[in-house]
């Protein structure tokens, strides 16, 4: 669950950013977000990955698109 939510954040961030035109201090902001949670999700499936020797991509795609169904 925390890697789908980062991995939404990142989506969400990434499309966000695409829509901010002549805003530094914005894209810069969203930019961070995006590392931060990006790393996070990676890290976060890595680790699950190494504990259960599964892959959870599959899991975290349907997750993360339960997030955007919500939103």
């Amino acid at each position: 669950a925390g890697a789908a939510h980062d991995l939404f954040i990142v989506q969400l961030a990434a499309k966000a950013l695409d829509q901010i035109v002549d805003e530094p201090q914005w894209q810069l902001f969203l930019s961070r977000q995006i590392g931060d949670d990006g790393a996070h999700s990676a890290a976060t499936q890595e680790r699950i990955r190494e504990l259960s020797g599964q892959d959870p991509t599959e899991d975290v795609k349907k997750q993360v698109r339960w997030h955007w169904e919500y939103l």
